[in-house]
């Protein structure tokens, strides 16, 4: 996927992002950081949870969500609307993942689909500020995610693409918001979960600073 990364990473940026999923029949969402999604293969006979990140704009205000790289499964992105029914709500336009433990990339930018609300705010309740990489060891993050809902903890360690800290992630949890709350109320958006470290059970994230700066990207 590295291939494809570099090759629409420039439409990213251009904010010409390929062409929508299919338009939404029912009504489902809003999208918003924290959300459940269903993940599905090709041919739309399998699927996974993840959970949505932050919702950013391209260079040209189109709205864009950021998620982990591995839940692109290469079909749709479906919520439930009022019925219980899956509706298609965004689709994978750029996707990298690279190893698993290493310091290797796991990012994914969707394009939300026509007639789809989408909120940034986490949650649909904690305003975004901004976004921010300036974290250190023992600084308090917090997390979202569809399985295990909020959870806060330290930082352990950071490296310039990820941040460990000691916040409760299950599987379902991949993609969801990583956070820094102001005094104010508001958050900083830092990162975006992707894994549980194999040799402690803390929380890796990864940090979108670098991708919100290759990509064009601002928050929105």
């Amino acid at each position: 996927m590295v291939f494809r990364a570099l090759l629409v990473a420039l439409t990213l940026a251009s904010g010409l992002m390929g062409a929508p999923p299919a338009a939404a029949t029912g009504v489902a969402g809003p999208v918003v950081p924290g959300a459940t999604l269903r993940v599905w293969n090709t041919n739309t006979t399998d699927d996974g949870i993840c959970t949505a990140g932050f919702l950013v704009r391209n260079s040209r205000g189109a709205p864009v969500l950021l998620d982990a790289g591995h839940c692109d499964q290469g079909g749709p992105v479906t919520m439930s609307d009022a019925n219980g029914q899956q509706v298609p709500v965004a689709g994978f336009v750029v996707s990298t993942f690279d190893g698993t433990e290493n310091d290797d990339t796991d990012i994914a930018a969707l394009q939300i689909s026509k007639g789809i609300a989408a909120q940034a705010d986490i949650g649909g309740a904690i305003p975004v500020a901004g976004w921010t990489s300036a974290i250190a060891p023992g600084d308090v993050l917090c997390k979202i995610g569809a399985t295990s809902g909020r959870s806060c903890g330290h930082v352990v360690s950071v490296s310039p693409s990820k941040v460990k800290f000691t916040a409760a992630i299950e599987p379902g949890d991949s993609g969801g918001p990583v956070y820094l709350m102001n005094p104010d109320g508001t958050a900083l958006a830092v990162g975006i979960t992707i894994r549980k470290a194999t040799d402690d059970g803390d929380a890796v994230a990864e940090l979108i600073g670098p991708w919100m700066r290759r990509w064009s990207l601002a928050i929105g």
